[in-house]
């Protein structure tokens, strides 16, 4: 899940810079959970540990292999172990399906979910090398700003209105969106908080009468030029503003509210991360809803289906994105082959081309950013099976021959 200083959690503790994985620490071994591809990646940089470091690596949907879960609870199961034995999560950091089928996992074994909440331990550690975010005295808050009406077609006043018809016509009181790509389409807002995203980090709560914004205030910047102030663009459609770490105070309280009133609030569990369902569930309140009230319903999100189906101003912004990019690639292949065309000219290897592509794509208007950390492979590094998946520079660089 993205938030800040979470993005490099896995990465310091284990060296895995892949995208996907999950990380278990025992007392005497550790274990990483990823996916086919990163297998051959996760190798080559848990193996390149500290002496000491016991890692094993866990390649998820190969025979035998049991997922976290499952996992944990036949090691207790084995163990015989008369007491219960503690697994500890980061509410924060784990979906709420996610920590709901641990807990399944966990039914009957021994084993107990525990909420580790206000203190990550990873950060006891973390906080104390220098490459810890908070060591950046000089980390830059990237402003969060409005995305014109004239790229995404459709106004965010216009988007709430249509996602409170929906939350009439199902009978919900409120939803909660917790994922940055649908708050950014919602509020017609960009940002960029996470590597290769326009995304701010942050949550929106649409109520049936009101809708919210939880953020780092500092990342909302005035403008005297009426279309790029944040300030008017949420104003225009009755946004309030509220500190980013307000969002459990506010979640409380709409909990109370709800199961006073028996309202229902709608979130989806495969977004909704464990703390804040907790929240929501009346996990962190004495006030009670009555025995035949719910508060909280899992529903598949209401942003994702409207979101996915692209307007007429979107498509055609796909088509002219696809058109300038394909510029920049033809401009790139010309200038390659001009430079092999002279047999005295270094090579280059898959990584210096990608950087000269880039510096392409960065003439081209409306570039902000790659989409995706480009997989640059040639050779021996292209050859493999999963090796097109890898980042390019896990393996020896190798000059590009005609």
């Amino acid at each position: 899940m993205f938030g800040g200083s979470n993005i490099g959690r896995r990465k310091f503790i284990s060296g895995f810079t892949g995208s996907a994985g999950m990380a278990l620490i025992g007392e005497d071994k550790a274990y990483l959970w990823t996916d086919g591809r990163y297998f051959l990646q996760a190798e080559a940089e848990l193996s390149g540990r500290p002496e000491g470091e016991a890692w094993q690596l866990m390649r998820s949907g190969q025979p035998g292999v049991l997922e976290p879960g499952p996992f944990l609870a036949k090691i207790h199961a084995d163990a015989r172990l008369e007491t219960p034995v503690k697994v500890g999560v980061d509410p924060s950091y784990i979906t709420a399906t996610a920590a709901l089928a641990l807990c399944a996992a966990f039914k009957g074994s021994g084993a107990v979910l525990t909420p580790l909440c206000g203190e990550n331990l990873v950060d006891r550690v973390w906080a104390l090398d220098p490459t810890h975010p908070s060591s950046n005295s000089n980390a830059t808050i990237v402003p969060c700003v409005p995305h014109s009406t004239i790229y995404a077609g459709v106004t965010h006043t216009e988007k709430i209105g249509m996602i409170r018809g929906e939350m009439r016509e199902c009978g919900a009181h409120a939803t909660v969106i917790s994922m940055l790509d649908e708050v950014a389409w919602l509020y017609n807002i960009r940002g960029g908080d996470v590597p290769c995203n326009p995304v701010s980090i942050c949550y929106a709560v649409v109520t049936a009468e009101k809708a919210h914004l939880f953020i780092d205030e500092r990342k909302l910047v005035r403008s005297a030029d009426p279309k790029s102030n944040i300030f008017s663009h949420l104003a225009a459609a009755d946004i309030s503003v509220h500190p980013y770490e307000e969002i459990d105070a506010f979640l409380l309280q709409l909990y109370e509210f709800c199961a006073l009133h028996n309202h229902v609030v709608f979130c989806d569990h495969n977004q909704l991360n464990y703390r804040l369902y907790s929240v929501l569930t009346g996990q962190a309140t004495s006030t009670k809803p009555a025995a035949s009230t719910t508060v909280l319903e899992n529903r598949p999100s209401l942003i994702s289906l409207p979101k996915a189906v692209k307007n007429e101003v979107e498509v055609e912004g796909t088509r002219q994105a696809h058109i300038r990019d394909g510029v920049a690639l033809s401009a790139f292949l010309y200038w390659l082959e001009a430079r092999y065309a002279d047999p005295t000219a270094p090579r280059l290897t898959e990584c210096e081309a990608d950087g000269v592509l880039e510096g392409f794509r960065k003439r081209v208007a409306l570039f902000r950013h790659p989409s995706f950390e480009t997989i640059a492979g040639y050779g021996a590094n292209g050859k493999g099976k999963l090796l097109p998946e890898l980042r390019a520079h896990i393996f020896a660089y190798i000059p590009l021959s005609t």
